[in-house]
């Protein structure tokens, strides 16, 4: 089986909020039923895929958004 990773990174003269978005697996499923929370979307099957946290949760929102 093999494993990817990837990130991206940009430099830019202003803060953001943290934003994490990772792949729904068993690990995140596991972080959430010992207490660790992320953010639920509209779109259900959006967050079934994707595990989303944030510091704050309409930046969050703004970032993932259907359009």
């Amino acid at each position: 089986m093999d494993y990817y990773w990837s990130a991206f990174v940009l430099e830019m003269e202003t803060n953001f909020p943290d934003l994490m978005i990772l792949h729904e697996s068993r690990e995140s499923r596991l972080a959430e039923a010992i207490g660790e929370t992320h953010i639920t979307f509209e779109s259900a099957e959006f967050s079934h895929i994707f595990r989303v946290r944030s510091s704050d949760k309409r930046f969050a929102y703004d970032v993932c958004h259907p359009e």
